[in-house]
């Protein structure tokens, strides 16, 4: 809150300066003064959000998730969502296909915390048992690649089976 009242205070003083500086000013020069004046409280009043996103392009470790989270809270809830929600969108983008998903498994690099490999599971019934993948051609060539842009995980962890039995 004392940054915000800090910066109040300087745009005011600025603003008063500037309309002092504007009341000296000769007639003839009063329009160009003005304008300068005019971009001066301008500059005043968007400095500090210029500061900032300074920071963040020179700083990006600055904007870390667990930074804007109460105390004690760490961000494993926020990427338990994250695949939650990765895994229901991979699952609905089969379905359009008119395919179940048998399972679905989505490894975590430990390190990182990214997703490091996923493994899509459809029934054998449904896949028809043949093809190089196992799943007997049903979904496009494109589908493995459609999933690695959508997930960021490279083309080669994802791997696409045919599981046995069928649900």
């Amino acid at each position: 809150m004392e940054v915000v009242k800090d910066w109040a205070r300087s745009v005011c003083l600025v603003a008063v300066l500037c309309s002092m500086i504007l009341m000296l000013t000769p007639a003839r020069m009063k329009r160009n003064v003005a304008f300068v004046l005019e971009i001066i409280v301008l500059i005043a009043v968007i400095a500090p959000a210029w500061r900032w996103i300074s920071l963040v392009r020179s700083h990006p470790a600055a904007l870390v998730l667990e930074s804007y989270l109460p105390r004690g809270t760490d961000g494993g809830a926020f990427r338990r969502l994250y695949l939650a929600e990765t895994r229901r969108q991979i699952e609905a983008l089969v379905q359009s296909f008119g395919l179940p998903v048998s399972s679905l498994e989505l490894e975590v690099d430990a390190a990182t915390g990214n997703l490091s490999r996923i493994t899509i599971a459809i029934p054998s019934k449904q896949a028809g048992g043949s093809g190089a993948d196992g799943t007997g051609g049903v979904l496009p060539d494109s589908f493995r690649k459609l999933v690695s842009l959508y997930t960021g995980v490279p083309e080669s962890s994802v791997i696409i089976e045919s599981a046995e039995g069928g649900k």
